[in-house]
């Protein structure tokens, strides 16, 4: 039984990440709580029309690759966010040097 818990255990802290993430404010505002009370099928639907297959075929999928995949959209989807971030301040900077 220990070593089911040790399974366990690794598996979660080798996604941690997912389950870290925090809403900001744009989030929020753009109504991300309606997208969470979704989860329990939102999480098969997302994987499924990224592998072009059904929520029925993911849950039968192994749960590292599933969970692989989420985890390298959400970390995709935070670079991307960052991105944004960095060249809209970049972009800021330029417009006060111009001035």
């Amino acid at each position: 039984m220990c070593f089911f818990f040790a399974l366990i255990t690794k598996f979660f802290e080798r996604y941690k990440r997912l389950n870290d993430y925090t809403p900001d404010e744009d989030d929020k505002e753009a109504g991300i709580e309606r997208l969470n009370n979704l989860s329990s099928f939102g999480t098969p639907l997302t994987v499924a029309r990224r592998t072009n297959m059904t929520p029925e075929q993911i849950l039968m999928r192994p749960a590292d690759e599933v969970y692989m995949i989420l985890l390298y959209d959400f970390e995709q989807y935070v670079f991307e966010k960052n991105r944004a971030r960095v060249k809209a301040d970049n972009e800021a900077i330029q417009q006060r040097l111009r001035k």
